[in-house]
């Protein structure tokens, strides 16, 4: 399995304007934080990013 390289949600979704509403509001920002919380225990879980920091 390939590594992949670690980028956070919030960053991700702002390359992609069609989530821009999710950095309009608080909600939003709730929002992202909790998809930010499952990505990082999907990450741990399959052990997708190395010790070294995705290298």
């Amino acid at each position: 399995m390939r590594k992949i390289k670690p980028v956070t949600v919030d960053k991700y979704l702002k390359g992609q304007k069609r989530f821009r509403h999710l950095f309009a509001g608080e909600q939003g920002a709730e929002l992202v934080a909790k998809l930010q919380q499952m990505a990082d225990a999907n990450i741990a879980k399959y052990g997708l990013i190395s010790q070294g920091g995705g290298q």
